[in-house]
């Protein structure tokens, strides 16, 4: 009985909005921005909140991809930063599915992004020979050099 009344006690507290735990509501605020803003970007971050094994493959992709772009270990040395992960929902049918979400955002304040690219919602088939993050690794390359190139971005 003593297990079942701090039980609920727990699970009310946990409920309760204004309850003592800490809460983590630290949204971002996203501005838009465009691939051209790529153009003369030497140093980038790769946010490690991924599966491990998209991470290997992310950095595989980009060495072999893009050999002068630099890649680094602290957020605060990079131009922009690479971000990759699932963004759950449920689908029509009403069953779970997640959606595989890739974007490259530079840093413009503690709580402030802008987003330059962004590969969401993709009605492309993967599978085991072409996951989604090599997908998300082709578009961001192909958008780097094409910012890079002399005929990309004409501002």
């Amino acid at each position: 009985m003593f297990h079942k009344i701090v039980f609920s006690i727990f699970i009310i507290l946990a409920l309760n909005s204004n309850s003592t735990f800490p809460r983590q509501e630290t949204q971002e605020k996203i501005q838009p921005g465009t691939a051209c803003e790529l153009k003369g970007v030497a140093k980038i971050f790769i946010d490690p909140k991924m599966e491990p094994a998209d991470l290997t493959a992310l950095r595989n992709a980009l060495r072999v991809g893009l050999p002068e772009l630099k890649i680094v270990s602290k957020p605060e040395e990079s131009d922009i930063h690479l971000r990759f992960g699932l963004e759950h929902h449920f689908g029509p049918e009403g069953r779970p599915r997640a959606t595989p979400v890739g974007s490259a955002v530079k840093i413009i304040g503690p709580s402030e992004v802008k987003q330059l690219l962004c590969l969401k919602d993709w009605r492309i088939r993967y599978d085991v020979d072409h996951p989604p993050i090599l997908l998300f690794a082709k578009y961001f390359i192909t958008e780097y050099q094409r910012a890079n190139s002399r005929s990309g971005c004409e501002r």
